[in-house]
This record gives structure tokens, sequence and C-alpha cells, in this order.
């Protein structure tokens, strides 16, 4: 919504003429000014950074160069460009409206997704076996047997911090379906707290600590779906809020419809 209403307000006003000039103008084209205001506006959350600045203040006179250049031509006057506008902002109000509308009547508390859940749960079972690993890669099968004798202990020796700063480390879910028989899939054989590997791939060599493991049918837990239900009831909140508005909107207002143009 926040991006949505900041490039509204770019379209609409980077198309004004501002012939007054309050606070301290940092650039001109023609009789447009851009004032320092402005430019922090433009700038947002970024403001203070020099060379944001300057990448705002080129484009803003770019902007206006290119705008007057359209203007020259009578695009302005383009009956296309002007129903595109004005569908564009009218469509810009409606989000806002209901955005509004929603906001406090769709609130959704922890008890309400913690009941959906329960109420849910077969919904969220796993189809298929699943690890969450930490994922190393070394350049060298000597770093990866270093890396992996370490990681097996439980107070390692050295700076692991250190040790892995340079090294790719990702944490990741495979899937059982999706590792097939790559040099993934041998990480399903294993337990949580396991370190596998090295494996050679592609020149490199790679190590996996198994954090979590998971087979076909078991639950995710709540807190891995949390957001996912959040959405689906806010989604449903949202639904019922406006079909209630309309309703009340339609008993207000005169509708016609024609079905004969339906029809046609």
């Amino acid at each position: 919504m926040k991006f949505l209403l900041f490039y509204a307000f770019l379209f609409f006003t980077a198309c004004s003429v501002n012939n007054k000039e309050e606070g301290e103008v940092v650039a001109r084209v023609g009789n447009e000014t851009l004032t320092k205001e402005g430019l922090l506006f433009l700038a947002g959350g970024q403001a203070g950074d020099a060379e944001v600045f300057s990448r705002t203040i080129n484009k803003w006179v770019e902007n206006k160069l290119l705008y007057r250049a359209a203007l020259s031509i009578g695009l302005n006057k383009d009956l296309a460009l002007t129903n595109e506008r004005d569908l564009f902002y009218e469509n810009l109000l409606i989000s806002s409206f209901i955005h509004i509308q929603t906001k406090e009547k769709g609130i959704t508390t922890k008890k309400e997704v913690s009941d959906y859940y329960l109420k849910n749960k077969e919904s969220f079972k796993r189809t298929d076996d699943e690890v969450i690993v930490k994922h190393f890669t070394f350049s060298t099968n000597v770093e990866a047997k270093k890396i992996k004798k370490e990681l097996k202990k439980k107070k390692p020796g050295v700076d692991m911090q250190g040790l892995l700063s340079e090294q790719r480390v990702e944490t990741k879910t495979i899937r059982k379906k999706d590792a097939g028989s790559n040099y993934m899939a041998f990480v399903f054989d294993a337990e949580a707290g396991s370190v596998l590997g090295p494996k050679e791939h592609d020149k490199t060599f790679h190590v996996f600590q198994v954090l979590q493991a998971h087979k076909k049918g078991s639950y995710f837990g709540l807190e891995m779906v949390y957001d996912e239900i959040y959405q689906r009831l806010y989604k449903e909140k949202q639904f019922l809020i406006m079909n209630s508005i309309l309703d009340s909107l339609y008993s207000e207002t005169d509708v016609f419809v024609s079905q004969k143009a339906i029809q046609q």
C-alpha cells in the first residue's frame, strides 16, 4: 500500500508545474523546481546518503525533461492515456478504501490462528520426506573435512565463525522428490544432528549438517505455517467485510445493469 501511494504521488505530482520556490532549491528545469524538502521526500528512507541524493536529483531532472518533451507532442491530450490515468487513479482510491475499511475490522489474533491450525491440522501434513540442513560448500576436500570434524564436536576447538566467514553456507529445506538421485539424496538416511559429507559435485565439496528430519505424513508446526494461516484468515475477513459494504452500497444507490447489453 505504501509503495502504491508513493508511486501514485510521483505519477500525479511529477506532472505538475511548481512556480513557487518554497524552501532551498536543489534543481530547476524550466520554471519547475525541486526543493530540499521535495528531495528528502523522494529519497525516502535512504535520505542522508549523498550518492542517493545525486541519483534522485538526476532522475527528477530527467523525468521533467522527458515529461516536457511528451507535452510538446501533445501526449497529454491523448484520450487512451487519459483514460489509463483515470483508471489508475480510480483503482488507487478503491485499493485505499478497502485497506482503510479492513485495517481494523480485519485484525486477526494469535488465538484465531491457533484455533484455525487445530481445526484444519490435517491440511498441514507433509506430503513428502524432508530435511532442513545447513549446506556448506568448499573449494577443497581438505577444507571440507576440517570443518566437518569441528561441526561434529559439541564444543569446537576453533573459531567456527571465523573459519566459515569466507565459505558459502545456506540453510535450506530439501524434499525427497526434489533431491531425486542427485548428490543430496543421501541426507534422507541421516538423523537430526548428523554431519554428512564431504560429497564432491561440480568440482566443489559439500558438507551437510542436518538440523531437522521429517517423515511424510508428519505435521508442520504452527510456527512454520503461522504467516500462511494469518493471510488466509485476513483474506476471509476482507471478503466478508467487502461483501457487507457492497450490500450496503447497493441498497443506498440506484444501480442499473442492462442484461440486453450483456447477452449481446
